[in-house]
């Protein structure tokens, strides 16, 4: 309040428009306002409003630091006493000399309020002293009142020189209009005209353009005629919850506040936040300065339908056909269905009992995509837990004590694991499920971690999806169920690889096939081949089998 020993409320006024810098932080800037405690009660001390031109002599200083020296760059003069340009003009205080203060101006301009023209002088409005996060709706109050003669003089009549200058002149309305600031809740408008609105320092609504009436009308006729609606931005949407519950759901208020339509947010509302952006409705500009958060009641009437199939899809589909019966669905161990490498002969058995190759899970089952017609008719088949078997043969026996079922095998080499489907019953042959990683053929086996049951690998079957081609689950007998199911998997046509139009591949009657050497090689036990015979109006299948 006070510098050199001089109150500087006495020429703090002169600064207005002069420019000051920092003794110790260089920056400069240009003084616009100065406020004092006695100017209200948010003025905390004597305080002014400047605007920074340069930064500081270190290039990274860009305020004022607390405590600091300011300098006069220019000459003032108050009363007979003259602060010359270099010299001294006040001191900050000690801790947070620096803030950042929201100002709304308004230029001169003629605004048509009630009928009438009115000017409006170019003003400010301080929003916040201290602080750029307030929230306020700016605009200008207007005021009425009646001027007769005996207020102003002017009005007088001005028939100056005649017998008639001092007669009572014409009473006058007069209207104007100041720069005001309003509660973002006070919807008392009718001497006010909104043309800000700003919520914690960020503008919602800004009035910046000339309203003509009838020749915007006009143009906005004009352009919906010939454009129609559309946005000259992407208006991005987000939603979110409106009640934030200062845990984890990031809601956008909290409890006690309002929302921007005036609700008390809840969990039964959620904001739908749209961008800020430009659109033409109707030919008419819109401005969104802003987002806008629009609050919307969430769905909560409800239906109840019991045991009804949701249709979804995760896992494996086969697509079947030459279906019969229905299969079990469910997560229980007896509910799966066997996977076979044959497809079926016929009848509602499995094609064979060393055909099957893997068993699954399922989930749903289904047509396709038509009613039933034939056994043509594709079926969806969705399982899910799919095991396919791998087939050992070993070079010496085991006994069904050596080997029981659910007996853990360990490839000694390969390090890969599984689980003996069925008890081994003195066979070179073990069939082995959920297993992990590749067996190696040739390397030796560890069963249950017993290492003085030595077996090694002869041969090895690897099975895989790619093999399977049909589907069998035993449901005859089970209540709700008349027969078994069993069906084929639709075969998917694949080219040969390896044979060109011009080669040829010769299949005697005894299935044995000759020609080209690769392409019998790209071949694998199991697939099937189709092709057409002269003379047949049927193409032929053929199953490789060796």
């Amino acid at each position: 309040p006070d510098h050199l020993g001089i109150d500087v409320t006495v020429y703090t006024k002169q600064l207005h428009g002069k420019t000051i810098r920092g003794q110790s932080s260089g920056v400069v800037a240009t003084v616009d306002d100065c406020f004092f405690p006695t100017d209200g009660s948010e003025f905390t001390d004597v305080t002014l409003y400047v605007n920074y031109t340069t930064s500081g002599t270190d290039n990274e200083s860009s305020t004022f630091e607390d405590g600091e020296i300011l300098i006069l760059e220019d000459t003032i003069t108050y009363g007979n006493t003259t602060i010359s340009s270099g010299e001294t003009v006040a001191s900050l205080i000690s801790e947070d000399a620096t803030a950042t203060s929201s100002i709304v101006s308004v230029g001169q301009g003629v605004f048509f309020v009630r009928g009438t023209f009115v000017d409006v002088e170019k003003s400010s409005i301080l929003l916040a002293p201290y602080s750029n996060n307030s929230s306020y709706r700016v605009g200008l109050t207007i005021l009425e009142e009646i001027v007769s003669a005996k207020d102003d003089k002017s009005l007088y009549d001005n028939a100056k020189g005649f017998s008639n200058f001092a007669a009572p002149g014409a009473d006058r309305l007069k209207i104007s209009a100041t720069l005001s600031k309003k509660a973002l809740n006070d919807y008392d408008d009718k001497t006010f005209v909104e043309l800000v609105r700003i919520d914690n320092g960020e503008i919602k609504k800004l009035q910046n353009k000339s309203e003509y009436n009838l020749i915007r009308d006009y143009f906005a006729k004009r352009t919906f005629d010939e454009s129609g609606n559309y946005s000259l931005d992407n208006f991005e949407v987000e939603v979110k919850e409106s009640l934030n519950d200062r845990r984890s759901n990031e809601g956008v208020y909290f409890e006690g506040e309002q929302t921007e339509q005036g609700n008390t947010p809840s969990e039964d509302l959620m904001a739908v936040k749209i961008s800020a952006g430009t659109a033409y409705v109707k030919g008419y500009d819109i401005d969104k300065a802003a987002a806008t958060i629009v609050d919307v009641e969430k769905p909560r009437d409800t239906l109840k339908i019991d045991n009804a199939q949701v249709p979804f899809e995760f896992g494996t589909k086969f697509k079947l056909n030459n279906v019969t019966g229905t299969p079990q669905i469910g997560a229980a161990t007896t509910f799966t269905v066997g996977l076979y490498d044959k497809r079926r002969t016929g009848a509602t058995t499995p094609p064979g009992t060393t055909t099957q190759i893997g068993e699954a899970r399922v989930y749903m089952h289904n047509l396709s995509d038509a009613t039933y017609s034939n056994a043509s008719t594709e079926h969806d088949l969705y399982v899910f837990d799919v095991q396919t078997f791998v087939g050992l043969t070993i070079n010496t026996a085991l006994s069904p004590l050596e080997c029981p079922a659910a007996s853990f095998v360990k490839g000694k080499s390969s390090g890969a694991t599984g689980f003996v489907k069925t008890t081994v019953n003195n066979t070179t042959e073990v069939t082995l499920t959920q297993t992990s990683g590749t067996f190696v053929s040739g390397e030796q086996i560890i069963i249950n971690g017993d290492e003085s049951i030595v077996r090694s690998i002869i041969a090895l079957k690897t099975n895989s999806i790619r093999d399977v081609k049909s589907v069998y689950q035993g449901t005859s007998g089970v209540t709700g169920f008349a027969v078994n199911f069993i069906g084929d998997v639709v075969l998917q046509k694949t080219a040969v690889s390896g044979i060109g139009v011009a080669d040829q591949v010769q299949i005697a009657t005894n299935g044995v096939v000759t020609g080209k050497l690769d392409v019998i090689s790209s071949l694998k036990v199991g697939d099937i081949i189709k092709y057409p015979v002269a003379g047949q109006a049927v193409d032929s299948f053929n199953r490789i089998e060796c």
